[in-house]
C-alpha cells in the first residue's frame, strides 16, 4: 500500500481500538507498507513507513522496500526452518538417551548431559549408556558421532542400539568396538565416531576398557583425586584398518 495522504483513504481510521493512530504517535500522512512474504506465500509481517508530510514516497521508494522485504522473508523463513530442525534433533537425541537407573549392580549411578554449544544450538550425536552384564559386571559407554542435526542424532541411535546388542553378547571392550567399527564402515557415506567402552568387574576390582579416539574416562580415587588412564586413545571408528 502506497498513499500520498493516508488520512484521505477510505480505509483509514477504522482500526480498533485507536480508530487511526495511537495516542502520542507521530503524525503520518505519507504511508508505505510492504508485506514480508515467504517463497511459499506465507505472510510473516510487514515493513511500514510513514512521514508527516504528504507525497513523500514514490515508485523508487516502493521498489527499494520491495527489494528489502524479499530477502528479509527468506532470512526469516530460513531461521524458522533451522530452529525447527534443531528442535527436532534435540527431541530425537533426548529421546534416544537412556533413562539410567539410580542403582545398577549395587552401584550408585548418576548422569547429566549438556550440549557443548552455547544455548543448546549444537545438538547432535553424543550419547552415553550404562549396561548391566552377567556376573555382576557393568558396562559404561560414551560416544560421539561427528556432525550435528537430525542425521547425527539418528546415527547415534543406531550405534547406541548396536552397542547394547554387542554388550549382551558378553564381548570384550575391544571386540565391541571392532564390531561397531565394521557397522560404521558399512553405513553409507563417510562417518567418524569416537567411543570409549568400559567394563567394571567388582568381583576382582578391575576396569577393562577400549577407546576409539574419545576422551578417556576420569577415575576418582579414594583420596578424591581425578586421574585419566595413561594409554593410547586409538583411532576413531569409521576408518578402515
Amino acid at each position: 500500500v502506497r498513499s500520498d495522504d493516508i488520512t484521505t483513504d477510505d480505509r483509514y481510521g477504522h482500526n480498533h481500538p485507536f480508530e487511526g493512530l495511537p495516542p502520542g504517535h507521530p503524525p503520518v500522512r505519507s504511508y508505505l507498507a510492504v508485506p514480508v512474504v515467504t517463497p511459499s506465500g506465507e505472510t510473516l509481517g510487514g515493513l511500514f513507513f510513514g512521514h508527516p508530510d504528504p507525497g513523500m514516497f514514490d515508485d523508487r521508494d516502493e521498489r527499494l522496500v520491495l527489494g528489502i522485504a524479499a530477502p528479509a522473508a527468506i532470512a526469516l523463513d530460513n531461521a524458522r526452518l533451522y530452529e525447527q530442525q534443531r528442535n527436532r534433533a534435540e527431541e530425537l537425541q533426548l529421546a534416544l538417551l537412556p533413562k539410567v537407573l539410580s542403582s545398577i549392580n549395587g552401584m550408585e549411578v548418576a548422569s547429566r548431559y549438556l550440549p557443548g554449544g552455547r544455548g543448546q544450538h549444537h545438538v547432535g550425536g553424543d550419547w552415553f549408556d550404562v549396561i548391566p552384564l552377567p556376573c555382576g559386571r557393568t558396562a559404561f559407554v560414551v560416544g560421539d558421532v561427528m556432525g550435528k542435526g537430525i542425521h547425527a542424532a539418528a546415527l547415534m541411535g543406531q550405534l547406541k542400539s548396536a552397542v547394547r546388542a554387542y554388550a549382551v553378547m558378553d564381548q570384550q571392550p575391544s571386540e565391541v568396538l571392532r564390531n561397531l567399527n565394521e557397522l560404521v564402515l558399512a553405513l553409507p557415506g563417510q562417518q567418524l565416531v569416537t567411543c570409549v567402552y568400559v567394563i567394571y568387574d567388582p568381583a576382582v576390582s578391575t576396569m577393562t576398557y577400549a577407546n576409539a579416539g574419545h576422551v578417556p574416562p576420569a577415575i576418582v580415587t579414594e583420596d578424591a583425586r581425578a586421574e585419566m588412564p595413561d594409554s593410547d586413545r586409538g583411532l576413531p571408528l569409521g576408518l578402515k584398518g
